[in-house]
């Protein structure tokens, strides 16, 4: 008897392009991701799904920069280092047409750049839903946190958690659509933290569209 050819596995995957997903990987699934920016940005993610209710990952990004004031122009912080962990549920597990649902949080080690100590937060909750077999929707928010401290001047910190919830709280979300069986188009948009080290607000929160 010939042999039955084992069943394909899909998995969706835990992020669109810079920003997360409401689905989790399956248990013991290591998930890799790498990319260059033909700026000169690089960054890698791995992940590993832990029991089909969690995901641990670790990961360097180069969407963190930092200026020394408002005229200057926006350098990368890389590599700027991350951990994140995620505890979620599945789409239809506890209802029908009950969106996949992620709580997760990401957090940097310090990073010591041009004479300032960086280091960011991201609390985040999101939710995922299939529209059909060749599109998904993503939808989210997320509470941010970051600071910044000044290595040649010890009284000068600056937290974002000082400036109020109106300054750490934004949405996101994204869209992926299955154009032919071997062609995905993604979009999504999301924030991420800008250091400015003289100016009166020394983190912003910046927007990034990708796709």
């Amino acid at each position: 008897k010939p042999a039955k050819p084992k069943p394909q596995i899909t998995v969706d995957l835990p992020e669109v392009l810079t920003t997360p997903t409401g689905y989790l990987l399956p248990a013991g699934i290591l998930y890799s991701k790498s990319s260059l920016d033909t700026g000169g940005g690089a960054a890698t993610d791995l992940r590993l799904g832990l029991g089909d209710v969690a995901e641990f990952g670790i990961a360097t990004t180069d969407q963190v920069r930092g200026r020394f004031d408002t005229n200057a122009i926006a350098e990368r912080i890389q590599p700027y280092v991350t951990a994140s962990f995620r505890l979620g549920v599945g789409e239809n597990r506890l209802f029908k047409h009950q969106p996949g649902m992620t709580l997760g949080f990401r957090k940097s080690f310090e990073r010591e750049y041009d004479d300032h100590a960086t280091r960011v937060a991201e609390l985040t909750l999101v939710a995922s839903k299939h529209l059909g077999d060749r599109a998904t929707l993503h939808a989210g928010a997320a509470f941010w946190d970051a600071q910044v401290r000044s290595l040649v001047d010890a009284n000068n910190t600056y937290v974002l958690h000082d400036q109020g919830i109106k300054n750490q709280l934004r949405a996101f979300g994204g869209v992926a659509v299955k154009a032919t069986d071997s062609a995905d188009v993604l979009i999504d948009w999301g924030w991420t933290p800008e250091f400015c080290y003289t100016c009166t607000d020394q983190v912003r929160l910046r927007a990034v569209l990708s796709w």
